[in-house]
Formats: C-alpha cells, sequence, structure tokens
C-alpha cells in the first residue's frame, strides 16, 4: 500500500467526516514530501486533548472557542518537542501554550494596528480575544480572533499578529481555520512545485504570510 493511502486511512481512524477533518487531512499529505516524518502523525503531535481541557480554557478566556479549533485539538494538541513548525513555518502549540501565550497578549497590553483590512480590532491586546494556535519565538502569532471589529470582522477569524521593527501590527489571514487550512494547502502546492523546479529549500514563512495578506485585501476592497 502506497504511504500517502497509509497515511489516509490512519487519519480516518483519528478523524469524523467534518470539513475540519478534510482540510488538515489534506494539509499533512501534502507535506510529507518536505516532511516525510509525517508518514506517521502520531509521532509527530501529542495525543488529543479532552473536553474537559477545552473547557478550561473556554472557562480562562471567557469566550467559547470555534468548533473547528475544538475537534482539531480533540484530535491533536500541538506538535511534539521535536516539531516540524509546520504551520507556515511556525509551530503547532499544545493547549498549556495556546494559553500562556493568551496571557501573554493581554500582559502585553499593546495594539496591533491592522494592516490593509477594517475587520481586526484596533483595541489593545488585553481588550481582545485573540486565541494563538502558531508561533515562533516572538516574531510572528497566529490567532484565532473571537473580538473582531464590530460590524465588519467575523468571529473565528484567523489574523497574523507581527512585532516587526515598525511596532505590532496585525492582519487578516482567512474567514475560519477551516479556511486558513485551505488557503495554506493551495499555497504549499505551489511552494513545493517552486522548490523541485528550482531545487531550493521549502520557503520560509513570509512566501506564506505575504501571498495570504494579499488575497485578504483584494477580498476586502
Amino acid at each position: 500500500m502506497e504511504i500517502l493511502e497509509l497515511v489516509q486511512k490512519k487519519l480516518k481512524s483519528f478523524w469524523g467526516t467534518t470539513n475540519m477533518s478534510t482540510v488538515f487531512e489534506s494539509y499533512l499529505k501534502l507535506l510529507l514530501l518536505p516532511y516525510p516524518e509525517l508518514g506517521d502523525p502520531e509521532c509527530c503531535f501529542n495525543s488529543g486533548v479532552s473536553l474537559n481541557e477545552i473547557n478550561v480554557l473556554q472557562s480562562h478566556v471567557g469566550k467559547r472557542l470555534p468548533q473547528e479549533f475544538v475537534e482539531l485539538y480533540q484530535k491533536y494538541n500541538g506538535e511534539c518537542d521535536d516539531y516540524l513548525n509546520f504551520i507556515a513555518r511556525q509551530r503547532f502549540l499544545p493547549i498549556d501554550e495556546v494559553q500562556h501565550r493568551f496571557d501573554d497578549l493581554v500582559q502585553f497590553d499593546k495594539s496591533f494596528v491592522p494592516v490593509g483590512t477594517s475587520r481586526i480590532s484596533s483595541e489593545s491586546s488585553s481588550k481582545n480575544k485573540w486565541i494563538p494556535f502558531a508561533a515562533d519565538g516572538l516574531k510572528y502569532i497566529i490567532a484565532i480572533d473571537l473580538t473582531p471589529a464590530e460590524g465588519l470582522g467575523k468571529v473565528g477569524q484567523v489574523i497574523l499578529l507581527k512585532n516587526g521593527p515598525d511596532g505590532p501590527t496585525s492582519y487578516l489571514m482567512a474567514d475560519n481555520l477551516i479556511d486558513f487550512f485551505e488557503k495554506l494547502t493551495k499555497l504549499s502546492k505551489n511552494a513545493i512545485g517552486e522548490m523541485l523546479v528550482e531545487n531550493t529549500d521549502f520557503p520560509n514563512c513570509e512566501y506564506f504570510f505575504d501571498n495570504m495578506i494579499v488575497a485578504n485585501e483584494i477580498k476586502s476592497k
């Protein structure tokens, strides 16, 4: 049996039949080329969290978490210690780190100036409910936005928070988590194709961020 079929069979045993399962499975299968370790997801990801752990996080942030976020974490609780940084070169965070990163944003208490969109709140990070699920050290955070700009944004939209030389900025990346992984899969497919043709390394996070941001700026006009 081909390795992709084995991965698909294993993933189907973990997931139900929701859209979240479909898009995440597609993304994992695509990344088998640059990341063959993903041939066995159980070796790359922590076991999923319990509903009680989800409820603890919900109580802590004071907002209901989107269903697709809940489903993702019930199957995979982030990357293992020997992680791959496989979400646009950012680490898929375990749920305890999700809470720590959320607390850090509250304590940071700075405004992340929205760039190219009116859908993200310009309030300081202490007043927003931004739920980080992927991040590098300090520069980038990818988060679920539970407090979008009133009347403009969508609860559950995915945003990028960037700490750059010009100060904190924020960018719209997708309408929801499913939309995010669909776009990321499409961009990854293009990137892998370019990598094979040009014999270069897998593109860095700027490739994915720039393309997602541009696409959403065009869509919002």
